[in-house]
């Protein structure tokens, strides 16, 4: 499992980087290349900013529960089971 996604990662670095390689090699000044004449366009821009964060925060907020929910039952167990202060886990204090 962990080597396919290692293989996909891999994939999609070498694939933007051959893109961006090809970019900068076709479209640089010094070889008569022309500039593209992009005009502002704020609402693309806005997205291109929201659309990620809301992708992260989706993604955040499971793990945070998930984790406030193992903490609780780490600190429950370690109450019922009668473990000393010493030997209870880092999570749970």
């Amino acid at each position: 499992m962990a080597i396919s996604i290692l293989a996909c990662c891999t994939l999609i670095a070498l694939l933007v980087f051959g893109v961006m390689v090809y970019s900068i090699a076709t479209f640089r000044t010094e070889s008569g290349g022309t500039r593209a004449n992009f005009r502002p366009r704020a609402l693309i821009e806005v997205l291109w900013v929201l659309i990620p964060i809301a992708i992260f925060i989706s993604a955040a907020l499971p793990a945070a529960r998930m984790i406030g929910t193992a903490e609780i039952k780490v600190a429950e167990a370690e109450r019922q089971s009668g473990a000393s202060e010493m030997h209870r886990s880092p999570l749970a204090r």
